[in-house]
């Protein structure tokens, strides 16, 4: 297994401040090809930035 992309979400409050299925639902991938996939390179992974709510910072790491 080889890593692709980290996402990481810091709440600014140690008790959070939105749930985690919600930030969690700010990034979706998809197959971009008919069929069975076989490649990572076969998915389109989005984050929807916009999504972010006040409060929260995201570190993206690419792996």
């Amino acid at each position: 297994m080889a890593l692709r992309g980290l996402y990481i979400f810091t709440h600014h409050d140690v008790f959070g401040i939105v749930p985690a299925q919600v930030l969690f639902d700010l990034i979706t991938a998809k197959a971009n090809v008919d069929g069975p996939t076989r490649a990572f390179r076969e998915y389109d992974v989005k984050l929807d930035e916009s999504g972010i709510p006040d409060g929260v910072t995201l570190t993206w790491i690419i792996g």
